[in-house]
């Protein structure tokens, strides 16, 4: 493309020269065909069309007469299907669709010779950006009606026109977005800091008498803030359970046991969905002697109820049910640091009816919701 400059000097010049060729009557001019109309298309919106006729003197542009007509839209490859002959009018299309920049395109009578001007406007089109685009008009219109071999041939054109699609092309199309990449599952890596809530059903040895106890309980832990990149993730869980009443009738005096068992600790969440936990308890148990094998002969003391601390570990594995709500199955494991019994006093003798594990292993089933 040929740049373009602006001197307001030369555009005087240009129009002062076509007015004093106007007003000499006595001056013979040079034999020349009858000046092709101009045909004028601005591409944008109707303020953009009566903003670019404001710029021409109602006589046309250096004595050629022109036809103006508007566009929404313009294809540049159009100025190549202008299929002219000679004596046919010239064509032009100013593309005002970006206010910061004027696209103008020309085709010469014949049809084989083009120019194509790029001009930066202010994007106000203020007065600079009329004086310049009135003097790219008249020096290109002028330049095509006096050279028929002014501007470019069709090939250059068609090269220059497809770099310019192509450049456009590149500039529009969005970069492909970066492939999505799957949230960890839940189980793989530790959650954010917050709240967990849960059921479980757990069952554990207790004693040669009462081999099982068992019962449901409820469950929450809260995630304390960890390192950004850490694998690890620290809890606080809290829980309790109320184990369901265990009759021992086989010894000479029986027993019912109910216990509820509260339970806090720190919990540790690994990946790959690995979980272990350590903490202190009590049992809290309520205590029913029952005529055992010696039956109505034994006088029974009143129900009670009995508390022993201990002292609890586990170690589980979780896998996610959905996004929020995990299933978890735990091992774990209660220490009494001191034995608990459950006597039988008959003439100042002492035996055990219930002796209890001091090590109670056990397993338990939990659901839990984020």
């Amino acid at each position: 493309m040929i740049p373009v400059r602006s001197p307001l000097a030369l555009l005087v010049l240009l129009h002062a020269a076509g007015a004093e060729a106007e007003a000499a009557p006595g001056s013979t001019a040079p034999s020349t065909q009858p000046a092709a109309a101009t045909e004028i298309t601005v591409v944008g919106t109707p303020a953009n069309l009566d903003w670019v006729r404001a710029l021409t003197r109602p006589g046309g542009i250096n004595g050629v007469p022109l036809h103006w007509s508007r566009t929404d839209y313009f294809d540049p490859r159009d100025v190549l299907r202008t299929a002219g002959a000679a004596g046919e009018a010239l064509r032009c299309w100013i593309d005002l669709t970006d206010a910061k920049r004027a696209r103008i395109y020309f085709a010469a009578r014949s049809g084989e010779r083009f120019l194509i001007r790029d001009l930066d406007l202010s994007g106000a089109f203020d007065e600079l950006d009329r004086a310049t685009l009135a003097e790219v008009l008249d020096l290109s219109l002028l330049a095509l009606v006096e050279d028929d071999r002014a501007g470019l041939s069709r090939a250059e054109t068609e090269t220059l026109l497809a770099r310019r699609t192509a450049a456009k092309a590149a500039a529009t199309i969005p970069s492909r977005p970066a492939p999505a990449i799957a949230p960890p599952s839940p189980a793989g890596l530790p959650q954010p800091p917050g709240p967990r809530v849960g059921v479980f059903y757990a069952g554990q040895g207790f004693s040669t008498e009462l081999p099982i106890v068992q019962g449901p309980g409820l469950l929450l832990s809260w995630g304390l803030p960890s390192a950004e990149r850490s694998r690890r993730q620290l809890a606080a869980w809290l829980s309790v359970q109320y184990q369901l009443p265990a009759d021992d009738q086989a010894s000479p005096v029986g027993l019912r046991l109910q216990t509820v068992t509260p339970r806090a600790g720190i919990q540790i969440r690994l990946p790959p969905g690995l979980d272990a936990r350590l903490g202190i308890g009590a049992d809290l148990s309520h205590l029913t002697p029952l005529a055992g094998t010696t039956g109505a002969m034994a006088m029974l003391t009143p129900p009670r109820w009995s508390e022993s601390l201990l002292v609890t570990s586990a170690i589980g594995a979780e896998v996610a049910l959905t996004r929020r709500v995990e299933i978890e199955v735990l091992v774990f494991a209660d220490y009494l640091p001191t034995a608990v019994d459950y006597d039988l006093s008959v003439g100042g003798q002492t035996s055990a009816v219930v002796s209890s594990f001091r090590l109670r292993p056990g397993i338990a089933l939990e659901l839990t919701v984020r």
